[in-house]
């Protein structure tokens, strides 16, 4: 019984990693389109202000 619950206890572990690191994707993910979207608006903005500098990718 005892290694049974343990068993359980690593399967569950490994669950909650799985959906932890799916999680962590998919925020890195927003991350970096927002990052993108933001630099677009960035240049949209420069571009109509005739601002000239240029902004790092």
């Amino acid at each position: 019984v005892h290694a049974e619950s343990l068993q359980q206890v690593v399967q569950s572990q490994r669950e909650v990693t799985e959906v932890l690191q799916e999680a962590t994707c998919k925020i890195a993910a927003q991350q970096s389109e927002t990052t993108r979207l933001t630099t677009d608006a960035a240049r949209q903005i420069c571009e109509e202000k005739s601002i000239c500098f240029t902004l790092s990718e």
